[in-house]
């Protein structure tokens, strides 16, 4: 079956039962819309809540794409969408340029939630949304029904900001199956017939096995994509082109580079003119969002801190990488003034925390992740001035014996006595063994700062822990909290589930 005639079969189906419009029970009364959510508590028992208008029936929402207008604090916003074991958190990882994801090539999913994280690339703030498996199950099961229905709700809920791709994860060696088009089908009644063309990249895994087939067979990828037949052909066609190969296991930098700005260039060539995917259904989630961090009777951290908490832990992680790889003064000068203003940031961000905890407890993993960075920096800033120190110290003193070796030099060169000769190349052999010290000194101080790092450095990696352990546990209480606003867990999803076999098969 095309992707043609999938979607013909979902035409008939309701839009409400995907792209709806979360809703709150009140007291057992009327529904609470998306615009009661930003409101207070209702002030008596029974009083009545809007009814929704005609610009936010969910009916008149499917595939409605325009601006965010929900506070950001990303420039990139993007959503992995594919089956399990095809290398989406791989991809992500290699996005981020850190693992982060948790992946495997195994066709159970690793992933039973969302999950997301943040990176700084070319300049610009990279957020990636991780979610479970979509489209591992055939559409005519519950199972497959309910996860896909899940999978959309929670990726709103995860990023109510929107998104400005989204990123169609297939496996290379694998084919285009009846799931595949179907997942797409409705993807498409979800977001809109647009969806493909104006928001999705194809992403092809398992670069390095289409590499050694490639050399095999002696084509290159876009080659091989053209190539392509059916129900992937069209697919290609509808996303005009915009398909690239990820190689998640390669090791060269140079690779890795290409790909991340091969990727930013088609979400450039995006027909979005920048803008995210959202809709009231995502204004939604947000101000659901907000309401359940507001209302929590404990703390719940700010987006914004947890981002900015992942983006210094980075930028001490890319400080430490350039530590290792240069012993020149202006490189380590260069250090310690960025980690002098990183301490800064730390300083500023655990106040930040602290206040938010207000005394509670509650964000005590942070406040523990948080703490741990400050020393983590401390301890790597105090080294690195002493490496400084150190290799200045050294620098001078290299330079004194080099001139006076040179005018030795010159000395001999100019001296006709047999003892002036003498004592001069005497002095000559003190100094070039003093030069030797001097390089077994600096190189017994080398080791000893690597060391010291890698100590500093399990301070950063048990920073890392607890803020991804905080992070999950902190999404939880949101996820259990917009469960209880949304009612979730008492939808209907029976007619939904029947309403979608019934138009796909």
């Amino acid at each position: 079956m095309s992707v043609q005639a999938a979607e013909n079969k979902v035409e008939a189906m309701d839009t409400e039962g995907f792209a709806r419009t979360p809703q709150m029970q009140t007291n057992g009364t009327t529904p609470m819309t998306c615009g009661d959510l930003t409101e207070t508590k209702a002030s008596t028992e029974g009083s009545s809540n809007k009814a929704l208008s005609s610009d936010v029936n969910p009916q008149n929402l499917a595939g409605k794409a325009s601006g965010t207008s929900v506070a950001t604090t990303s420039d990139l916003d993007l959503l992995l969408v594919g089956k399990s074991g095809v290398g989406k958190s791989a991809t992500g990882n290699s996005i981020l340029g850190r693992k982060v994801f948790k992946s495997s090539a195994s066709l159970n999913s690793e992933t039973d939630k969302i999950s997301s994280d943040v990176s700084k690339v070319r300049s610009k703030i990279i957020k990636v949304v991780d979610g479970p498996g979509v489209g591992d199950t055939r559409m005519d099961t519950d199972e497959g029904i309910r996860v896909f229905v899940d999978s959309m709700e929670h990726a709103m809920i995860t990023n109510p900001a929107g998104y400005h791709a989204f990123l169609l994860v297939i496996r290379f060696g694998t084919r285009f199956t009846q799931e595949d088009i179907d997942t797409i089908a409705l993807l498409k009644k979800v977001f809109g017939p647009d969806f493909v063309k104006n928001y999705c990249i194809l992403v092809v895994t398992c670069g390095d096995m289409f590499k050694y087939e490639a050399e095999e067979n002696g084509i290159d990828f876009d080659q091989w994509v053209h190539q392509q037949t059916g129900a992937m052909a069209e697919l290609v066609m509808e996303c005009q082109d915009r398909v690239i190969l990820f190689d998640n296991v390669t090791k060269k930098q140079e690779e890795k580079v290409a790909q991340i700005d091969k990727l930013l260039e088609l979400i450039g060539r995006l027909n979005n003119n920048g803008k995210r995917y959202t809709d009231a259904n995502f204004q939604c989630a947000f101000e659901a969002r907000k309401k359940v961090i507001a209302e929590s009777k404990i703390p719940i951290a700010r987006d914004e801190t947890l981002q900015a908490i992942t983006l210094l832990m980075q930028e001490l992680g890319e400080i430490r990488g350039k530590g290792a790889e240069s012993e020149d003064i202006e490189t380590t000068e260069a250090i310690v003034k960025d980690l002098e203003k990183l301490s800064e940031r730390a300083a500023f961000l655990m106040k930040d925390v602290m206040e938010q905890d207000k005394g509670t407890g509650a964000l005590k993993d942070l406040i523990q992740s948080v703490e741990t960075v400050e020393k983590s920096i401390t301890s790597s800033r105090e080294l690195h001035c002493m490496a400084l120190q150190s290799r200045k110290k050294q620098k001078q003193s290299e330079t004194e014996v080099s001139s006076r070796l040179k005018d030795l030099k010159m000395q001999m060169e100019s001296t006709t006595t047999e003892d002036e000769k003498r004592r001069l190349m005497e002095e000559n052999e003190i100094l070039k063994h003093q030069l030797i010290q001097m390089k077994e000194k600096s190189f017994k101080e080398r080791s000893e700062f690597e060391q010291r790092q890698r100590e500093a450095w399990r301070n950063y990696e048990y920073s890392q822990s607890m803020l991804y352990t905080h992070q999950r546990q902190r999404e939880n209480t949101i996820i259990d909290g917009l469960r209880i606003i949304f009612e979730v867990t008492v939808r209907p999803v029976k007619k939904l589930w029947k309403m979608v076999k019934t138009a796909l098969f």
